[in-house]
Formats: C-alpha cells, sequence, structure tokens
C-alpha cells in the first residue's frame, strides 16, 4: 500500500513539474508558478538516487532564488528555500559544508516567519477588518472563491450604498444577491472604485467613487504586491 502510494505522489509531482514548466515558458516572471515548480522538485527529489536528488535539489534553489530575485518578501518562497537547503545539507556528506547549509536554512527560514508576522501584525487581518467597517460602499473588491467556484478564479463583489437598495434590505429578512447591474433607466450612476484582495497590498484597478484608503495602493504604483492567488481578475462593469 505505501509503495502505490509513493507511486501515485511520484506521478503527481512529476506532472506537476511539467504544468510548471509549461506555464514559464509562457510567463518566465510567475512567481507563483516558480515557487510550485520548486516544491514539485524538492518532492520529487525523493524519490530519486542521492546524485539525481541533488541535481533537483539545486534546481530547486535555482529557481526559488529567481522568485527572491523578483520579489524578496515572498514568504513561501524563503521557507521552501529553507526547506531546499536542509535537503541539501542532508545530502551532503562532509560535515562542515552541510552546516554552511544548515546555517543558509536558519536564515531563510527567519526571513520567512518575519514576512508571515509582518503580514498578520498589519496585511491581511487589519485590512479586512478595514474592509468590514467601510462597507457598504461604491466599491467592488475582488476576492478568491472557493473550490465549488473555482471555474470562476476571482469573484467580483459590491455592498452598495444605494438609498434605494439600502430601503429593500431593511424590508426583507435575509440577503439580496444579484449580477452585476446593467440598468437601463434614467438612473445615472457614477463607476465603482475597483479595488482586487488577491494581492498584498490591495491594488485599486479602476479608480471611481470610492475613495483611495491609506491600505490601498494605486495600479501604477511600482511598490511589488505579494499574490494572495495567482490568478486575473475577471472584468466587472459598474
Amino acid at each position: 500500500m505505501d509503495l502505490q502510494n509513493d507511486f501515485d505522489r511520484m506521478l503527481f509531482f512529476q506532472h506537476a513539474c511539467m504544468t510548471s514548466e509549461a506555464a514559464h515558458a509562457v510567463n518566465p516572471s510567475d512567481v507563483d508558478n516558480l515557487t510550485r515548480w520548486a516544491g514539485a522538485l524538492l518532492e520529487l527529489s525523493q524519490f530519486q538516487g542521492a546524485q539525481e536528488s541533488k541535481i533537483m535539489v539545486r534546481d530547486a534553489i535555482s529557481k526559488l532564488e529567481e522568485v527572491l530575485v523578483i520579489n524578496p518578501k515572498k514568504h513561501d518562497a524563503l521557507w521552501c528555500l529553507g526547506n531546499a537547503h536542509t535537503t541539501n545539507a542532508f545530502l551532503t556528506p562532509d560535515s562542515e559544508e552541510a552546516n554552511g547549509y544548515f546555517d543558509i536554512a536558519v536564515e531563510c527560514f527567519k526571513k520567512a516567519v518575519a514576512e508571515i508576522i509582518l503580514l498578520l501584525d498589519f496585511g491581511h487581518a487589519n485590512i479586512f477588518r478595514a474592509v468590514k467597517q467601510c462597507l457598504p460602499g461604491p466599491c467592488i473588491r475582488f476576492g478568491t472563491t472557493t473550490a465549488k467556484y473555482k471555474s470562476r478564479k476571482d469573484v467580483g463583489v459590491r455592498m452598495p450604498d444605494d438609498a434605494i437598495c439600502q430601503t429593500i434590505l431593511e424590508k426583507m429578512d435575509s440577503p439580496l444577491i444579484s449580477t452585476r447591474a446593467l440598468i437601463l433607466s434614467l438612473r445615472v450612476a457614477d463607476p465603482s472604485t475597483v479595488v482586487d484582495m488577491t494581492v498584498f497590498p490591495p491594488k485599486i484597478l479602476r479608480q471611481g467613487k470610492g475613495p483611495q484608503l491609506h491600505w490601498m495602493v494605486a495600479e501604477d504604483d511600482n511598490e511589488p504586491a505579494e499574490s494572495v492567488k495567482s490568478s486575473s481578475p475577471l472584468p466587472l462593469g459598474r
């Protein structure tokens, strides 16, 4: 039974490597894909001989270092790099050389933890509390979906502060959900502000009626964004 599980895992990570390689050919700068590829290589290295394992681990390290050149704060890549150097240390017979890899791994883990703490203290948790406080309002926010709706990738949600909507909701005992509004009437509405919540810090994709709050960045801001989920937002209307 264990042999079958190992074989299935090996096939899974082989397929993951091939998928990542194909995706890399299309977009070489996709840091999420590079990180997944490196992780798959590390897993696959466990099923190889010593020499083949070293080659795979070094390949994984190379990919993770490439990720960190693009985004030095990517905590999952830092953690994965720590795992890679740890694996490399165990594959190194010379104790002094192995200790050097262990030391590098410790530094990678420390950096990863520091970035995670930064996100927890000043990042997503506080941002979603801030979002809750400013709803309803004139903004559409992108968020990742559950597995049940994975075909939709990211979904934009708006909780409007429109007086008519609010009046209707006051008369109801349950939430009211609808698709985007294509209003064919004499009512004129300003475009809403569109905020992408799948990256950190949240990025404004379209500036509209909603203001730019202190925890948002503009789309043309050069500050690197930490991806929460690799995907492309779906286009939305008003």
